[in-house]
């Protein structure tokens, strides 16, 4: 008996071993499911975006002006929010803004000019800016007065005094110096009682480049006159100007010139030097030289009066 019971726990010990190894091995196992993670691959140097550029403007250079209107402004000047060349050379003379124009610097100003038609029909008169800026002139100016070394750029201006329009001249140089390039000025008339018809300059220096005077008047000078200074001209024209008495084109009274590669046509005077009149100047002409001073004249220069005195 006891033998058959130990038996039977030995069958149930078998059995119940059994069924544990079957539970073991027949349990699902769960897999994990793994999703992989997408690297982006690198771009090529070529392929790499730029970051986004910001245009920046180029600086104004110190004493650039830049006209940005073909109207006429007298004094008073009003604020309009625009720079003529009336503005644009009291900002010269001043060193200080004007309307829109900008600060010049003084003696090293530029003002460069809109291309078009500038047309003029009355006198400015503009206080002078400085005390000892008094004209010695008594005709009109269609602008104010040069006080400081300025550099006029044209860029084909055409300045033009209109037909009918009061008598005025278009510069007066007090001081420093005046350089003009690519431009024309037209019409100027001071009539017989003043000189110089589109520029009367006196103890300074004018350069002209690409200049064409046209059709100017005055009792002498009749497109330039010139007193105790220098003038240098180069591929330029004076034409069918008029003096009065003398010096249709240019008068030149002791100054030295230097004119070459430039044109004068058509230009009159009543009494002397049609194209140009140099006078108490020691001066060279051509070949033939005198004293201290040099008149230096290369191209057609129609008639030329020279009065020496060495």
């Amino acid at each position: 008996m006891r033998a058959l019971s130990v038996s039977l726990c030995v069958f149930v010990l078998l059995t119940t071993a059994c069924q544990s190894s079957n539970m073991a091995t027949s349990a699902p196992v769960e897999q994990m499911v793994t999703t992989p993670t997408r690297v982006p691959a690198a771009l090529s140097s070529s392929e790499t975006p730029s970051p986004t550029e910001t245009a920046t403007p180029s600086p104004v250079p110190a004493g650039l002006i830049r006209v940005d209107t073909l109207e006429q402004e007298v004094y008073p000047f009003i604020e309009n929010g625009k720079c003529s060349l009336a503005e644009a050379i009291l900002a010269a003379n001043s060193g200080e803004p004007k309307d829109t124009c900008a600060a010049g610097a003084p003696d090293q100003s530029v003002i460069e000019l809109m291309p078009g038609e500038y047309h003029f029909t009355q006198s400015d008169h503009t206080p002078p800016q400085v005390e000892w800026a008094i004209s010695t002139s008594t005709g009109g100016n269609a602008l104010p007065a040069v006080i400081r070394a300025l550099t006029i750029h044209g860029d084909g201006a055409e300045l033009i005094r209109d037909e009918g329009s009061e008598r005025f001249r278009f510069f007066e140089v007090m001081f420093g110096r005046l350089a003009l390039d690519n431009m024309t000025l037209q019409g100027g008339d001071v009539g017989e009682a003043d000189w110089g018809g589109a520029i009367y300059a006196a103890n300074v220096s004018v350069t002209l480049d690409g200049v064409r005077i046209v059709n100017n008047y005055a009792e002498n000078g009749g497109g330039l006159y010139l007193s105790l200074g220098a003038l240098t001209v180069s591929n330029s024209e004076f034409i069918e100007n008029r003096g009065g008495f003398a010096g249709g084109g240019i008068y030149l009274d002791s100054a030295k010139a230097n004119i070459r590669t430039s044109k004068f046509v058509g230009n009159q005077a009543g009494g002397q030097g049609g194209g140009l009149r140099a006078e108490t100047v020691p001066c060279q002409w051509r070949t033939a030289s005198f004293c201290r001073i040099s008149l230096t004249v290369r191209g057609e220069a129609g008639s030329i009066f020279i009065m020496s005195m060495c």
